[in-house]
């Protein structure tokens, strides 16, 4: 069994809710078809606006997470969390934490 991925969290601090934003998310994967260009494949979770989902990125930071969540560059197509339902409460537990 895969050891699990290390979850990020951080609390955006924009007012969605009393908590404010808080949003976790984990590297699920790679995408490494342009050997020059890899990517990271990350799911996430915004707990307070209920939004989940799947994004590849070149290097997952807060601040990357963010800027493509905000620009929606993010896939809700069912592949998460239902591919990952175990990690999808994980990010979820993480998040509601902060």
């Amino acid at each position: 069994m895969p050891p699990s991925p290390k979850i990020h969290t951080f609390n955006t601090g924009r007012g969605y809710t009393a908590k404010g934003q808080r949003i976790a998310y984990a590297e699920i994967g790679r995408d490494d078809r342009d050997p020059d260009q890899p990517k990271v494949k990350v799911g996430f979770a915004d707990v307070d606006r209920m939004v989940y989902g799947v994004m590849l990125l070149y290097v997952a930071t807060d601040a990357g997470v963010l800027r493509a969540y905000d620009h929606g560059f993010y896939n809700r197509d069912g592949e998460y969390p239902e591919k990952y339902p175990a990690l999808f409460d994980q990010l979820k537990a993480a998040a509601e934490a902060l």
